[in-house]
């Protein structure tokens, strides 16, 4: 086993192929250039054997965007930089080898909830709620990626509103499981081990089949979110 514990809000642990990194529960986890620049190098070192599971310590499994961060870029003249970590992040998972496993606990936001939307599978405590506000900074982004949790119309509907999503009303839509608050880890970490159970080769296999080529349809469309958000603030 090989640990790498971090002073940039995570830790990352790889066990065989098994890579888990969970975010260490300071600032509620808000997603920043530190977090998502760990998310980013992870993804880069991932081949098809491996497993990623993204957990969270603390209350929440994610604030969304570090709002400090995101006004000093915009005081700057940096937002676009800004956005590109983030949504680069995302594509990563979206577009990664490797098998990705989210543990969700407490409230995912923005970025957050998309990080979970990228997965492969979702594991969401019973009091797990979703949202994403991206409209409320400007930001006709996220509605691609959280469809793969709960289907178009109700993306859609989330994303024009910022209306919270509880774990039960996701799970309507098949694309998670959910459980006790206390068993989110240990869930996530059984799912993961479960899949690096498999052959490795007929499994990326497997994850590019499904839903005839799912994962890159999204990441175009989440990419043309990306430059219509651009747009915006250009």
């Amino acid at each position: 086993m090989t640990a790498s514990s971090s002073d940039r809000g995570c830790t990352v642990t790889t066990h065989d192929r098994l890579v888990h990194l969970r975010w260490d529960g300071t600032r509620a986890n808000a997603l920043g250039a530190d977090r998502y620049d760990v998310l980013v190098e992870t993804l880069q070192r991932l081949d098809e054997g491996h497993v990623l599971l993204v957990t969270a310590a603390g209350r929440h499994f994610s604030a969304g965007q570090d709002l400090e961060e995101w006004n000093h870029g915009l005081s700057a003249g940096m937002t676009a930089q800004i956005l590109r970590r983030g949504t680069d992040a995302v594509l990563g998972l979206l577009e990664t080898p490797a098998t990705v496993v989210v543990g969700v606990n407490g409230a995912a936001v923005g970025g957050g909830a998309l990080v979970a939307a990228a997965a492969d599978l979702v594991v969401l405590a019973d009091d797990a709620r979703l949202r994403v506000p991206e409209l409320e900074l400007g930001m006709p982004l996220g509605a691609s990626v959280l469809a793969r949790l709960v289907g178009n119309p109700a993306a859609r509907r989330l994303s024009l509103t910022g209306a919270w999503c509880p774990a039960r009303e996701v799970a309507v839509h098949g694309g998670v499981e959910v459980v006790e608050p206390p068993s989110v880890l240990e869930r996530a970490t059984e799912l993961a081990r479960r899949c690096l159970d498999q052959d490795p080769v007929a499994r990326a296999a497997a994850r590019n089949l499904f839903g005839d080529g799912e994962r890159r349809r999204v990441a175009a469309l989440y990419r043309a979110e990306v430059e219509a958000t651009l747009r915006l603030f250009s």
